[in-house]
This record gives C-alpha cells, sequence and structure tokens, in this order.
C-alpha cells in the first residue's frame, strides 16, 4: 500500500510538472508578424496535427519491411549530420562567458600552458570539463585543422553520442524500428541539435549524455542474461556516472531517485536483481567523483583564489531571488564579490538566504517555485544560450537573423509542446488506467529529481532542463506507443473530433497574459557580427598598455549593413577612438573620459555609436592622446577570434566589439 501510495504521489507531482512544461512552451509561441492568441492558437493546432499525422505515419511503418525501415534510418540519419556538418561549416560562433573561458583555458592546456584563469576560482565545477577537453584535443591534435574547429568536432561527436542513446533508448522500450525512424524525424525537424547544442562545447551536452545513459543502462540490464553483456552495461553507467558528476555537480539526484526506484519497482518484481548493482554501481561512481575531483585539481596544479571563491550559498541564495526569478542574478554575484574571505562570504550568504525566507510569504514562495519551474522547462529560448553572435555567418541569415531566430525559437518550442504532450499522455494513462512500466518511473522520477533539486535548493536556468530530453522521450516512446493501438480503428469523424477538442485544450493553455496582450512584440536591435568574447569584468584582468601617441588598430569586414556599434573600452583616462569607413573618419570620441557610463567592476564601460553602416571594410582605432601609459581592453586568445586581427600586438588579439541591427 506504501509503494503504491508514494508511486501515486511521484506520477501526480510529475503530472502537474509536465504541465508546467507544456504551458511555458506553448505560451511563449509568439511572432513578431501575429498576435500572441494567434501564434499561440497555431502552435496548438500544428503541434497536435504533427501527432496524429505522426500516428498515422508510424502504422504505415511499421507495415514496411526491416530492410526498408533500415534505409529510412540511415538516410534521415545522414541527413542530419549533413545539415549539421553544413551549420558547423557556415556558422562559427563567437564564444562567450563560461564556454569561451573553459575552451580558451583547454586549448592553452592542450598546449602545455599550465596557467588558470582568476575564473576558475569562481566556477571550480569547469575546471573538469576544461581538462577532459584539453585531453580530447591532445588526442586529436595531429588533424591539420585549428583547435578551435577541433573542440567543434568533439561537440559535434558528443551530439551524435546522445542521439545514438536516444535511438538506443526508444528500440529497447519499444522493440520497433518504426519507433526508432519516428524520434529520428523528430530531430530531423525540431532544431534541438543544431542550435546550442551543437555549436558551443560547454557541460549541458554531458549531463543529457548521463541521464540517457543511466536510462540505457536500465533496459539493457532488463533485456539481457548475459553475464559479460551485463558487465560491460556496468562498467559503461559507473564510467558515465563519473565523467558526468565531474562534470556536471547536479548529475548526484540521481541516487535519490535511483533508490526511489529500486525499492518500488522490487516491491512489484518489475526489475530484475542485477538493478540493485546498476544502482550501487552509479551511486558509488557519484560519490567517488568528489575525491577524484581533488586528485584532478592537484595534478593539473589547480588551486582557487581564495578572493575569487564561491561558497555554496551563494548559489542557494541567487535561487531565493524574487527579482531575478530565481535565475541568475548579477546583483547577487557582486553582493557575494565583495567579501574578501570564502568564511566571510559563507557567512553574508547564509543569512541572506535566512532573511529571504522568513520575508517571503507562502504565496511568493509558491510564485517563485513556479516561475523556476517554467524556467528550467522553457527550452524556447535554447537557440539563444551563449550565442550573442557570430564572427561568420552567411550573409542571408544576418539579413534576417531576428526572423530565423525567431522561426527556430518557435520550431523548438514546438517540438518541445509535442513531447511534453505525448508524456502527459503516458502519465494520465498510467494513472487512469493502470499501464505502468518500470522505465516510465525512473524517467518520471529522474526528472523530478533535477526538478525539485533547482527548485528548492539552486538557482534555476533554461539549460538545467535540457538534461530531462532523453527521460522525457522514453516516457514520449511509451505513450506514442499506447496511442498508435489507440487510434488503429479511428473513423475520419474520431480524428476530426480529437484535432478539434485537443487544439481547444492547447489554445487554454496557452499564457493568460499573452492572451490578453493585444499589442505586437516591438523588434529589437540584434547583434549581427563581432567579437564578443571575453574574460569578464568582475575578475581584475588586466587592460593593454599603450605608450603615448600610440595606437592600436583593427580591421573589420562588415557584410551586411548595421544601425549600431558598440566596443568595450577602458575607463579613467584620455583615450580617443576613432572609427573609420574605407579610410574614412566617420565617428570619434576624443576623451573617453568624458563618456564614461556605468563602469563594472572592471572598470570597463560601451562606447555606443548609432549610425547607418554599410556593408564593408572599418577600421577601429583607440589612440593615446595623454602623455602618460593609457589602457586599452583587448581579449587575448589562444585561437584566432576574428579575421582581422589587431596588428601591433602579437598573437590572437582583438578588441571587445559588436554591431547589431
Amino acid at each position: 500500500m506504501l509503494v503504491k501510495g508514494g508511486r501515486l504521489l511521484i506520477m501526480l507531482v510529475g503530472l502537474g510538472m509536465l504541465i508546467i512544461g507544456l504551458k511555458t512552451n506553448l505560451a511563449g509561441a509568439t511572432n513578431y508578424a501575429l498576435q500572441p492568441i494567434m501564434a499561440i492558437v497555431l502552435m496548438g493546432m500544428l503541434a497536435v496535427l504533427l501527432v496524429l499525422g505522426g500516428l498515422l505515419l508510424n502504422r504505415v511503418f511499421n507495415q514496411m519491411s526491416h530492410k526498408m525501415l533500415w534505409l529510412l534510418i540511415i538516410t534521415v540519419y545522414l541527413s542530419i549530420v549533413g545539415i549539421q556538418l553544413l551549420i558547423i561549416k557556415n556558422f562559427t560562433p563567437s564564444f562567450v562567458r563560461d564556454p569561451f573561458r573553459v575552451i580558451n583555458t583547454a586549448i592553452s592546456l592542450s598546449q602545455h600552458q599550465l596557467q588558470w584563469p582568476i575564473y576558475f576560482s569562481r566556477a571550480t565545477n569547469n575546471v573538469n570539463i576544461t581538462v577532459i577537453l584539453a585531453q580530447l584535443l591532445k588526442i586529436t591534435h595531429f588533424l591539420p585543422v585549428s583547435p578551435i574547429l577541433q573542440v567543434r568536432l568533439w561537440q559535434l561527436a558528443l551530439v551524435q553520442l546522445v542521439i545514438l542513446v536516444m535511438l538506443v533508448n526508444t528500440y529497447l522500450i519499444t522493440k520497433k524500428l518504426s519507433t526508432v525512424l519516428m524520434t529520428l524525424i523528430w530531430t530531423l525537424i525540431i532544431p534541438f541539435f543544431y542550435t546550442y547544442n551543437l555549436l558551443v562545447f560547454y557541460s549541458d551536452i554531458w549531463i543529457m549524455l548521463g541521464f540517457g545513459i543511466v536510462t540505457l543502462s536500465a533496459l539493457l540490464l532488463n533485456n539481457t542474461k548475459k553475464p559479460l553483456i551485463q558487465g560491460l552495461v556496468l562498467l559503461l553507467a559507473g564510467s558515465s556516472a563519473l565523467i558526468t558528476q565531474l562534470i556536471k555537480p547536479n548529475f548526484i539526484v540521481v541516487i535519490p531517485a535511483l533508490l526511489i526506484w529500486l525499492v518500488m519497482c522490487q516491491a512489484k518484481d518489475q526489475v530484475p536483481k542485477k538493478s540493485g548493482l546498476l544502482v550501487v554501481t552509479i551511486s558509488v561512481a557519484v560519490i567517488c567523483a568528489f575525491p577524484v575531483n581533488k586528485l584532478i585539481d592537484q595534478a593539473v596544479n589547480f588551486e582557487p583564489v581564495e578572493r575569487y571563491e564561491f561558497p555554496i550559498q551563494h548559489w542557494m541564495m541567487m535561487g531565493l531571488n524574487l527579482k531575478s526569478g530565481g535565475t541568475y542574478s548579477q546583483a547577487d554575484v557582486q553582493l557575494t564579490a565583495r567579501q574578501a574571505t570564502l568564511t566571510a562570504k559563507k557567512q553574508q550568504d547564509t543569512a541572506i538566504i535566512k532573511a529571504r525566507l522568513e520575508k517571503m510569504s507562502l504565496k511568493q514562495i509558491s510564485q517563485l517555485f513556479v516561475t523556476k519551474l517554467t524556467n528550467l522547462q522553457n527550452q524556447g529560448k535554447l537557440n539563444h544560450n551563449y550565442l550573442d553572435g557570430y564572427v561568420k555567418a552567411p550573409k542571408w541569415y544576418l539579413q534576417r537573423r531576428l526572423f530565423v531566430d525567431n522561426g527556430i525559437t518557435n520550431l523548438t518550442r514546438l517540438g518541445m509542446v509535442i513531447l511534453y504532450g505525448l508524456a502527459l499522455y503516458t502519465i494520465m494513462m498510467s494513472l487512469f488506467f493502470g499501464r505502468r512500466n518500470a522505465h516510465t518511473l525512473l524517467a518520471v522520477l529522474l526528472i523530478l529529481g533535477l526538478i525539485v533539486f533547482h527548485t528548492l535548493m539552486w538557482e534555476a536556468n533554461n539549460r538545467y532542463g535540457e538534461a530531462m530530453l532523453i527521460p522525457l522521450l522514453c516516457i514520449v516512446t511509451t505513450g506514442f506507443e499506447q496511442a498508435s493501438e489507440l487510434t488503429k480503428k479511428w473513423s475520419l469523424k474520431g480524428w476530426l473530433a480529437v484535432t478539434f477538442l485537443a487544439s481547444c485544450l492547447m489554445a487554454f493553455l496557452g499564457d493568460q497574459q499573452s492572451i490578453a496582450t493585444s499589442q505586437k512584440l516591438k523588434q529589437p536591435l540584434v547583434k549581427i557580427t563581432g567579437q564578443y568574447a571575453n574574460c569578464g569584468g568582475g575578475f581584475n584582468y588586466q587592460p593593454v598598455s599603450l605608450a603615448p601617441k600610440q595606437r592600436l588598430v583593427q580591421s573589420v569586414t562588415l557584410p551586411v549593413s548595421a544601425k549600431k556599434l558598440q566596443i568595450l573600452a577602458y575607463g579613467h583616462q584620455n583615450i580617443r577612438f576613432n572609427l573609420y569607413y574605407h579610410h574614412k573618419l566617420i565617428y570619434q570620441v576624443a576623451n573617453i573620459t568624458s563618456k564614461q557610463r556605468h563602469l563594472n567592476m572592471n572598470h570597463d564601460f560601451n562606447i555606443y555609436v548609432y549610425h547607418t553602416f554599410k556593408p564593408g571594410k572599418y577600421k577601429l582605432v583607440f589612440t593615446n592622446s595623454q602623455h602618460t601609459i593609457g589602457k586599452v581592453r583587448v581579449q587575448k586568445a589562444a585561437y584566432k577570434l576574428q579575421e582581422g586581427q589587431i596588428k601591433e600586438l602579437s598573437g590572437n588579439a582583438s578588441f571587445i566589439f559588436a554591431f547589431s541591427r
């Protein structure tokens, strides 16, 4: 009775969270050419039609031979890889913030330059992924391509591993190639693996893979009795858990999820006895990650500088910030950073946590938790994560970036609406018709573990929610097969009735605030090209010294027209900035000191130039007009940041600038 009640509670909580996930992805279906309510209705109807069309298509696939299905699977997969290769070839992002710091340091480490930037004293969890990337680059150092292209190829390889794990999970659940093909078609159409996950090397793809291997290992153990294969599965699960925990500390949520799953399923005899060994293997691997982490720090000579180190209380404090909705807060970062010692930071942040909890009413806490749940599951923002702009991109894209990005956003949301809708169907079938299985329960527990951790204990971000993809697909696969069986005997009237009712439900679930809004969205300026990579404003990075009367020049090519240029400058001095178009002076700031606005912790500020910029060649020039040494904000890197580098400096050096339109 206790196990049955616990399972019911888990499914009900999972149902509620999936409803929020469906709602947030549906409600964000905005379009700059449509009213919000119209975009939501169209999104809902399209999702329903695609699901029903998918069910009909799956029926056709079920009648095909295995040979034909394999041919289609290979064709669709090669199409996906082809698109990904074209994107890598034509789009070069300007890596920013955390990914830039990780990639740049990893390239330096792979070239035996053991110097850790101050940034890692704050983001100690990123040391391990940097070391792993450095080791991967050592493996491919013989390739006749640049280190940054090697990084991008490794990211492509990781994406293929995630897709492979998705497909094997799908096949083990249904034992049907037709369902594998449907999963691939979703992957082909929805740009989940064409934007951030493909273009930016960072930790999110690793935890996505880690969660996928947990479900894969459980399914493999349930489908084989050979000791050798079982041993290999346990080895895969343990090594994957160790690596994932080293890279993503929130992976620890798999331990309680697996323990609850084991207790509930063992009571019902729904999993083999070897599943207990799987839980032990993964749990031990996760725990071992902590001493292994210290060994890695020693091996690479990493020791955090206490002045810049942050305690774990800092992220818990951000998670309780009502103004930021429990997400990243720059104000909280500055609050913690002002303390000189780690002990003082812990004491201050702990006191703030207590004060925020005491100040918040029950209603405010509930609203904060719902906001964090929404942020975690809102994958419409995926193509904007760490993709501020591009060093190189096709002209057709740069000319229409806002329109194209908006289409990618809505297409991603559409894909997530389909997944959440089918997952809800699966959970409801489990609750009301008793269609239960062990892998669905495990998938729900993994999702709940991640969501509860970030909702109750940590700050929330949509990137963290990406880890749910493969567990979510495991739930969806079961529901899709059940729906496929259910619709076999439907008449045309039945199909039309379900389409109408489901579309109405989708519209109802849309954000009521969006429904009430009658104004169209204002089109903002978007960055199209430039060099945005920088080490950050809060880590005391030193600017480049410039002798009296000397200057730094960088030539850049603007492929399309623009309306704004912003360039980072160093304050408190008399430095002149000139901008030339085909050798003609079009803008000048004679005295930067008089133009200072909002200096950050690193004494930097942005110069903004509003102008009708034509396509062509521009020169960015900083000149030291004073009789003493001047300072200019320049970013240096272990790889080429821009086609045009600063001529007067050796190595890869560039200003930090962006053109927008």
